[in-house]
């Protein structure tokens, strides 16, 4: 990594990998910083938590897809009765709304 790609990355244009590799290296470059008890540039801090946040981001997307997938293939094995029973579970909530009254 270099200071160049942390000054210009674009997420759009990068995989959680490269995200991930990016932010590690921008947190090396703020504990230098640190270390060496020298103010960061802001940039470097502004970048950083750009990166955590995207990352944050596309973690919490990827974990809500799974979910999403999880729950389709566990209704794909309900049997035709219980698909049955949730439908006209359904249909009895929206008439007591007064849906179709």
């Amino acid at each position: 990594m270099s200071m160049d790609a942390l000054k210009n990355f674009d997420a759009n244009r990068m995989d959680l990998e490269e995200l991930v590799e990016l932010s590690a290296f921008a947190r090396t470059i703020e504990g230098e910083y640190v270390a060496l008890k020298v103010a960061a540039p802001e940039w470097v801090t502004v970048q950083a938590k750009s990166l955590r946040r995207e990352v944050a981001s596309r973690v919490a997307d990827a974990k809500e897809k799974s979910l999403r997938e999880k729950k389709a293939r566990l209704s794909s094995l309900k049997t035709t009765e219980e698909k049955r029973k949730e439908l006209a579970d359904e249909i009895a909530a929206l008439e007591a709304e007064g849906v179709g009254a």
